[in-house]
Parts: structure tokens; sequence; C-alpha cells
């Protein structure tokens, strides 16, 4: 992973796209589990997309090596305290 091709931009929006993402997917997450007790996991398995999205979004919009890595590493830790 080459740094130098880094900018500051690009580590900002990264960080605040997974700190929204992760926002989003815990209020997703509490959903599919209220789903799932509630309708049956067929139903539940239809909000799962929404873990993938947060997985892909972020690499597609920045377009660096690593940012798959590093935003996954934002949403991970803001998701923890939750």
């Amino acid at each position: 992973m080459n740094l130098k091709s880094w900018k500051t931009r690009d580590i900002m929006i990264v960080a605040i796209l997974g700190m929204v993402l992760a926002i989003l997917a815990t209020v997703i997450d509490y959903a599919y589990s209220a789903g799932g007790a509630a309708l049956g996991p067929i139903a539940a398995r239809t909000l799962i997309g929404v873990v993938m999205f947060t997985a892909l979004f972020i690499p597609y919009v920045v377009r660096k090596p690593g940012a798959a890595l590093f935003g996954m590493l934002v949403v991970g830790l803001v998701q923890l305290p939750f």
C-alpha cells in the first residue's frame, strides 16, 4: 500500500463515510434483530445487504489502495460502543 498517494482529503472522506455508515449499520442491525425475532429469518435476511453496502461503498468512492481496510476499521471502531 502506497501511502504517498493518499491526501488528507482522502483520509477525511474515508473517516466521515465510515462514521456515517457505521451509524446506519448499527440502526439496521437493531432492526435486523427485531425483524428476525418477529418475522422470521426470510424477512430478516432482506436487511443483510446494508452490511455489505458499508464494506463496498467506501472503496468505490475513494478508489485508493487500502480504502476498504481503513474504512472498515473506522466502521468497527464506531460500532464498538454499541
